[in-house]
């Protein structure tokens, strides 16, 4: 997802490299919340904004970002309250 450099995949603590590198991109677009990334998936990363807006930016930039070889899909989900 977004400016992910691809190989980061190959080291054990593939996550938090990806971690850190989603929370830095995506809070150019507003603050984030939480984010985890499963590492027993298939490249799932989940976040949570403080803001619309802020979930919308960041998902329009993404699209743009994403690794060539992989797909990228955004769900939005509101919080059970």
């Amino acid at each position: 997802m977004l400016s992910l450099n691809c190989s980061l995949q190959m080291d054990d603590d593939f996550d938090l490299d990806i971690e850190a590198e989603v929370r830095e991109e995506c809070s150019k677009y507003g603050s984030v919340k939480h984010i985890f990334v499963d590492k027993n998936s298939d490249g799932y990363v989940y976040l949570r904004f403080e803001a619309v807006a802020a979930a919308s930016g960041a998902q329009r930039y993404a699209y743009a970002m994403v690794c060539p070889e992989d797909d990228l899909g955004c769900v939005y989900a509101t919080p059970r309250v």
